[in-house]
């Protein structure tokens, strides 16, 4: 599946045909109240996709 969401103060954007699930965690991790329109369950997807890849929320 893919996903793309948008930094909703810097602009940039996301998406998981070119940024790593990895980097897309770090940001909605980071800074969840950026993306406000990235679903609970989506939000999920992501960061176990990221997850399975090796990252872990402590990495940051």
């Amino acid at each position: 599946m893919r996903h793309v969401f948008t930094d909703c103060v810097t602009k940039n954007s996301y998406d998981s045909v070119y940024d790593s699930y990895q980097t897309m965690a770090d940001a909605l991790v980071n800074h969840p109240e950026r993306f406000p329109d990235v679903s609970p369950e989506e939000k999920d997807m992501i960061i176990k996709s990221a997850e399975d890849q090796g990252w872990h929320r402590s990495n940051w």
